[in-house]
């Protein structure tokens, strides 16, 4: 088993078109490569799970990632680490189930995988739409935008890019009428 949800689907193309082991591994690297950061965040969070920390380390996927960070999933939970244990316990066995079912199934049922390719984009934006409605304030996107991308021209609290009045024909302190 690849408990690596978009590996997963890399690894079929690369096991099929006969990559070698180490095209196949420096791919792996560079498609999960988000979870040493996922990791390297939740050092703190994780600091006193005891035993259960290179578990909770391991099972570390997006879904687990963003229900984990969110501090919403874990008001009135007595046991914190017990929470974030069974969480990814649970989120790891329903991925090897799944896994398994759609294995046997997909061989028995005749499947057309056009359009499939969306899913992981479809989850991925789920995912920070979640993160983006759970957060009230969005102004830290705002300066990292212009820290990151000073010249970009782009006014994210006006949410039009800069010298827009003039090219519509508007200039600056006036009002459309």
């Amino acid at each position: 088993f690849v408990y690596a949800g978009s590996m997963q689907y890399v690894l079929v193309n690369l096991l099929t078109s006969g990559a070698s082991l180490i095209t196949t591994t420096l791919t792996t690297l560079m498609v999960n490569a988000r979870h040493l950061f996922y990791g390297i965040s939740m050092i703190d969070r994780y600091k006193g799970a005891g035993r259960k920390k290179p578990y909770l380390m391991f099972a570390l996927t997006d879904e687990t990632y963003s229900l984990v960070c969110s501090e919403e999933s874990v008001k009135g939970v007595e046991d914190r680490y017990k929470y974030y244990f069974f969480l990814s316990l649970f989120n790891q066995s329903y991925w090897i189930t799944g896994s398994l079912i759609g294995s046997v199934l997909g061989s028995l049922i005749p499947f057309s995988t056009e359009g499939i390719d969306f899913v992981l984009t479809a989850l991925f934006v789920t995912i920070f739409v979640e993160q983006w409605l759970s957060v009230k304030d969005h102004r830290w996107a705002s300066h990292i935008r212009k820290r990151e991308f000073p010249d970009s021209g782009y006014d994210m609290h006006n949410g039009r890019a800069a010298g827009s009045e003039e090219q519509s024909g508007q200039r600056k302190g006036e009002r459309r009428k």
